[in-house]
């Protein structure tokens, strides 16, 4: 693997971190995870605003969106890759104020994998570790990912895919790595509101704009435990699963115990914008 780390692209294993570098020393970092399929970054824009953003909330320095988009462009071309899992972190480096770190690297997309998942479905687990919901920290991806990797490991511990984590209220907050949306009655499509502890997912946003221009109902809502248990259909998103349903919640079937209807209609509507997308790229 090639990365790119700091001007220079470099073999994975040639590439080295200072190691006073506070990104390593006390997970003082940001970062975003970006799909590219041939060659092309997808939704781009909102993660270059999202990163900024988490960039100024941090006090470091972060590259412009043009010079982002070249690195990538690059980084994913010296792997090889037409469809990549693209990483970017950013720390401050070894003292606030001072020269950041920039990391960015490529690892190939095994959709094969996800589409089995997704014909599949996730069993998921309510793990009992309350995360908080009017932390600042919720609202980035932050390289303190601590809390999600221990709460996904204890789910995985039991049999399940993936957690879902309530907030210290004891409602909804998402799932460990995806937000989390549910199918109430009458065909609402909820997800929890930012303020409930849910990271401001750039899928998620392309969700709720999809089920706008499909004519569906959906809000922006809290949600506790009981509602989960109650709804039709249940279904993870962030941008490299897309949209991934949830079958069973705490051992228990969720509404017919398959992925469910809505879940992939909303999965069809987002490949079908994806591949328009890419169509138009292609012919310039």
């Amino acid at each position: 693997m090639i990365v790119y780390l700091n001007g220079v692209f470099k073999p994975l294993l040639e590439a080295s971190l200072d190691p006073t570098d506070r990104g390593f020393l006390l997970g003082e970092s940001v970062f975003e995870t970006i799909r590219v399929e041939q060659a092309q970054p997808l939704e781009y824009e909102a993660h270059t605003r999202r990163l900024q953003a988490s960039a100024a909330w941090l006090g470091v320095r972060c590259p412009g969106a043009a010079e982002l988009l070249e690195v990538i462009q690059q980084t994913v071309d010296a792997n090889g890759l037409a469809a990549a899992r693209v990483r970017i972190t950013l720390s401050p480096g070894s003292e606030p104020g001072g020269a950041p770190t920039l990391l960015v690297a490529a690892l190939p997309i095994d959709d094969a994998l996800l589409d089995r998942q997704r014909m599949a479905g996730w069993h998921a687990l309510t793990v009992q570790e309350p995360v908080n919901e009017r932390s600042s920290l919720r609202r980035h991806k932050c390289g303190s990912y601590l809390e999600q990797v221990r709460a996904r490991r204890l789910a995985q511990a039991n049999g399940a895919d993936e957690a879902l984590l309530l907030n210290t209220l004891g409602r909804v907050a998402e799932c460990a790595m995806a937000n989390l949306f549910a199918v109430l009655e009458g065909d609402l499509i909820a997800t929890p509101p930012v303020e409930e502890g849910a990271l401001p997912g750039v899928m998620r946003r392309r969700v709720l704009a999809l089920a706008d221009e499909l004519g569906l109902d959906s809000a922006e809502v809290p949600l506790t435990p009981e509602d989960l248990r109650k709804a039709q259909e249940l279904f993870a998103t962030n941008v490299m699963i897309q949209v991934q349903p949830i079958v069973t919640l705490d051992g228990a079937a969720v509404g017919s115990g398959g992925p469910g209807s809505l879940t992939r209609q909303l999965f069809r509507a987002h490949r079908a914008d994806v591949d328009r997308y890419l169509f138009e790229v292609r012919r310039g």
